[in-house]
This record gives C-alpha cells, sequence and structure tokens, in this order.
C-alpha cells in the first residue's frame, strides 16, 4: 500500500532490505530502507562510501573488561549457553547480534556476549561500544552519570548509521552531505 500510495503521488522511490554485513560491518541488523523523492532526478544511486568495514576488535573498550558491572555469572552462563550469542573479537570476521532495548534485562535474543579472561569468561557490551557497533561517532556522548543498565534502551534498537546514511545519499538534494571523505 505504501509503495502504491508513494506512486500515485508522484514519487520516485529506492528500497532495500540491508544488514550492515553485507558491507563489512560486524553487527546483523537487518532494517527495511526506503528512499523517496517527488524531484526530477531526485534520487540516485547509492553511496558505497558512506559504510567502512571494521572488526569487532575495531570497536570494543578492551578496558571495558575490567568493568565488574559488565560481567556475566558463571549460573548464567551455564544456564543460557545454547540461548546467547557469543562473540570473539580476536576473530576478524566475528559479527555480533542485534543489540534490542531490552539488553541487560532480558537474557536472550537482545544482543550479544563478548568473550573475555575474567570469570565467567563472558561480559555484557558497554553501552559505548553497543553504540560503536551501530556506527555513532566517539564524539556521540551518552550521560555520565546513567548505569549501563539505563542506558543500553537508549542505544538499544537503533539504527546503523553508515547504513542509514546510505539511504539517505540516494537522495540527490542529500547525496554530497553523506559522502566520506
Amino acid at each position: 500500500m505504501l509503495l502504491d500510495t508513494l506512486d500515485q503521488a508522484g514519487y520516485a522511490w529506492a528500497e532495500e532490505t540491508i544488514c550492515p554485513t553485507r558491507y563489512g560491518w560486524p553487527n546483523r541488523r537487518e532494517r527495511f530502507y526506503l528512499a523517496a523523492s517527488r524531484e526530477s532526478g531526485g534520487l540516485k544511486s547509492p553511496s558505497e562510501s558512506t559504510i567502512r568495514a571494521v572488526t569487532l576488535a575495531d570497536l570494543v573498550d578492551g578496558d571495558a573488561d575490567a568493568d565488574a558491572l559488565l560481567w556475566v555469572e558463571a549460573a548464567f552462563v551455564e544456564r543460557y549457553r545454547g540461548a546467547i550469542h557469543e562473540s570473539d573479537r580476536s576473530n576478524p570476521s566475528e559479527r555480533t547480534n542485534c543489540f534490542t532495548s531490552a539488553y541487560g534485562r532480558s537474557p536472550t535474543r537482545t544482543g550479544s556476549y563478548a568473550k573475555c579472561d575474567h570469570g565467567s569468561g563472558l561480559r555484557r557490551f558497554s553501552p559505548r561500544e553497543v553504540l560503536s557497533q551501530l556506527d555513532f561517532p566517539a564524539s556521540y556522548r551518552l550521560p555520565a552519570e546513567m548505569e549501563p543498565r539505563k542506558l543500553w534502551p537508549l542505544a538499544g534498537n537503533s539504527l546503523t548509521l553508515g547504513v542509514t546514511r546510505r539511504t539517505i545519499s540516494r537522495l540527490a538534494i542529500f547525496a554530497d552531505a553523506f559522502e566520506m571523505q
């Protein structure tokens, strides 16, 4: 119905379902994207340069391994071993699962857990690391006084910014603004 409505209203449109892993980004987060324009020549081919390939190790803060608030107890790991995704940042082809706003509250299907060398051997990703995996820049700041359990819902269910920039770059009026240097 949406596409028929866009056609009837005179829009040119392009749609795609994209997972950031398609471009070498280490987080599985398949989402539907749609760009539409009523201007003549308003859509162009998407810019592939808006997404840069990185590894999980590039996005993980090794200092977070020491944060006891992020550790997962051995009993938790044992109970949910078959239902949680463990991410090994030393593996260059490792991918994390989609982080949701329930990360830190619900034990399964809310995001991956990082392998580390202490306690149970697993920890949650910090809110900053979750945002990094969604391509938020380091300059994006979270409230320093808030605990991770309150910050995870703010980060969860966000879009991966590189893929979003790619979609917006299809609109001719924004194309030059989203070219990566």
